[in-house]
C-alpha cells in the first residue's frame, strides 16, 4: 500500500498514524494479518467523513494564511 500511495494510486485519509486508505473504490485499513478492504457502508460512511476532513484541512490552512485581522477569509 506504500508504493500505491507514493505513486498517486492510492489516498491516505489525512497523514495520521492509521489513516484509512482509498484504493480501487474502497477504503482499506491495516490489521495484523495485512490490508482490509472495508465493506460499501463503511465505504461510504468514510468518503462522508473524508470530504469533513478535506474540507476542515482547506479552511485552516486559509486561517493561517490570514493577516492577524481576526477576520474569517471568503
Amino acid at each position: 500500500m506504500d508504493q500505491l500511495l507514493a505513486d498517486g494510486k492510492a489516498d491516505a485519509m489525512g497523514p495520521f498514524e492509521g489513516s484509512p486508505i482509498r484504493y480501487m473504490n474502497h477504503w482499506w485499513r491495516q490489521t495484523e494479518q495485512g490490508w482490509v478492504a472495508l465493506d460499501e457502508s463503511a465505504t461510504s460512511q468514510l468518503d462522508q467523513q473524508a470530504e469533513r476532513y478535506q474540507a476542515a484541512m482547506v479552511t485552516a490552512s486559509r486561517r493561517q494564511r490570514t493577516p492577524g485581522t481576526g477576520a474569517t477569509p471568503r
